[in-house]
């Protein structure tokens, strides 16, 4: 008579033992590994977004310097322009003297002593960026600081200065202090910044 192998039973002719069937397997508990991997993806993906927007958000300020100094050169021309325009105004008889705030933005009331629709006329003549948004800051017919940018209040748009710092643009001031237009300054903060800076000086004249 055959036997078990295993546990000695004894068995008959073809008869397979039941010690030899698998007995049944407990199923796997996942719950401690999906308490802990769950927290853990999450907390990866959450680091992988903030480091993305990191990164996106410095190509686009990189970007934007860039742009920054291509408009810093834009005006640099436009100075050269704007002393042209105003030293004919001059030869012609017209009153340059004191400090003037020129600007392209219609809507701003501002009283000259000169013919300002003939400056804008000979501006235009002397540069090729006179379809951009602007203002300029004149004493005695020189051009002291001009700024420009695509619009006055679109944050994506880049201002550019005359004169400029390391390739940034700067706020305008009369005492050479070079404070940088940050990130996210537009045209228009630009004009308020030296509006009043330039009111200072009057008052203090």
């Amino acid at each position: 008579m055959p036997y078990c192998t295993k546990c000695g039973r004894p068995l008959n002719d073809g008869e397979v033992c039941g010690c030899m069937q698998s007995a049944p397997q407990k199923k796997k508990s996942y719950t401690l590994l999906f308490a802990i991997g769950i927290p853990v993806l999450c907390l990866a993906a959450l680091a992988t977004a903030v480091l993305l927007l990191r990164v996106i958000t410095d190509m686009s300020w990189r970007s934007k310097q860039g742009r920054m100094a291509d408009m810093n050169k834009v005006a640099e021309e436009m100075t050269e322009a704007a002393d042209k325009a105003l030293q004919k105004i001059s030869s012609e008889g017209g009153d340059v003297s004191g400090w003037n705030n020129i600007n392209s933005d219609e809507d701003i009331p501002i009283s000259y002593k000169f013919d300002i629709g003939r400056f804008h006329e000979y501006f235009s003549e002397y540069t090729g960026s006179s379809d951009k948004e602007f203002f300029i800051i004149a004493h005695d017919g020189r051009v002291e600081y001009l700024a420009v940018s695509d619009s006055w209040s679109n944050t994506a748009d880049a201002v550019g200065t005359y004169p400029s710092f390391d390739d940034s643009p700067v706020y305008f001031s009369r005492d050479d202090i070079k404070e940088k237009v940050g990130k996210g300054k537009r045209l228009r903060d630009v004009y308020i910044e030296g509006t009043r800076e330039l009111m200072d000086i009057r008052y203090s004249e």
